[in-house]
């Protein structure tokens, strides 16, 4: 059924989370293709940042993973945010909605914000 609606609505398989049937031939589809291209980033450039604690996106990733599902080291998380994207990265990343039009600003947002996150960072050591 996926394959039939990836194929039908022209969008990748993997994007599509969730299909439901409302009556007979009507399908819903949920996907957050933007709002994990956002996670990803975020991931990525957590683990560029911070290299000793992680040796990949991945293992940033599951530590995202545990602290939503345990509701511990929050802080840490956020922490490591602010300090990769910079002060206030962690809120706009926490403003994230589900529609595609917030992912796309989120993402652009924070790769604004790791720019001059970068460009700080170089000029102190100067």
């Amino acid at each position: 059924m996926k394959r039939k609606l990836a194929a039908k609505k022209k969008i990748p398989e993997n994007d599509i989370i969730w299909v439901g049937k409302k009556g007979e031939d009507d399908q819903e589809v949920v996907s957050y293709s933007r709002q994990r291209a956002v996670l990803n980033y975020v991931c990525d450039e957590i683990a560029k940042q911070f290299p000793n604690q992680y040796q990949k996106a991945d293992d940033v990733y599951k530590t995202f993973l545990n602290a939503h599902f345990t509701g511990k080291s929050l802080k840490l998380h956020m922490q490591l945010v602010e300090e990769t994207f910079g002060k206030g990265s962690f809120r706009i990343l926490g403003n994230m909605d589900t529609n595609k039009e917030s992912g796309v600003l989120c993402l652009e947002a924070l790769k604004k914000a790791r720019i001059r996150k970068t460009k700080e960072a170089i000029s102190e050591q100067k």
